[in-house]
């Protein structure tokens, strides 16, 4: 009795610490590599805009990718979710000329230590993986006329970087701009 509710409380954690990463970035459209998340977008209401494969038995059509690209647009993806173990060419093909960025998600959880906490680290890397892949889009590629001050969040030192391409490469970078005029 004790280990069922222990193993409850768990899971109630779990599923609290996958919302709170969410809820940044509810609202912004993505779309998998192949429509493997049901269970997820389903328990989490976070559903996708699309897939890119319908199945992961065979590449989709040159049909499939263009039908993805108009709903890159038409939804104004900002994410496109890619999985190591599938062509990173198909991705590249369906952001082409959008300003969506990729995201890379590992839903066979390759690189993590097989044992009890398995699942529960799988769901918080792919959730990262997404939450990452759906703030950057709002922080990467944001080209002004602008002058930015940036900096880490561990090291103080800022520089301005006048007409600044924006990127943000780290949880630990933030980026302050204001336009020229």
């Amino acid at each position: 009795m004790a280990n069922a509710a222990s193993g409850r409380a768990a899971i109630e954690a779990l599923i609290e610490e996958v919302e709170a990463t969410l809820d940044p970035v509810r609202g912004r459209e993505f779309i998998v590599f192949h429509d493997a998340y049901q269970y997820f977008e389903t328990d989490f209401d976070f559903a996708a805009s699309g897939a890119i494969s319908v199945s992961d038995a065979s590449d989709p059509s040159p049909a499939r990718i263009a039908e993805i690209r108009g709903q890159v647009v038409e939804h104004r993806v900002v994410c496109v979710l890619a999985e190591p173990q599938f062509n990173p060419g198909l991705v590249a093909t369906v952001l082409e000329g959008s300003d969506a960025q990729m995201g890379i998600v590992d839903p066979l959880g390759s690189d993590l230590e097989l044992g009890s906490e398995l699942y529960p680290e799988l769901l918080r890397h792919l959730t990262a993986a997404l939450a990452r892949c759906l703030h950057a889009q709002y922080a990467r590629h944001v080209r002004l006329r602008a002058y930015c001050v940036s900096g880490r969040r561990s090291n103080v030192a800022l520089r301005p970087m006048p007409l600044a391409l924006v990127q943000l490469r780290d949880a630990q970078s933030f980026f302050t701009c204001w336009h020229v005029y």
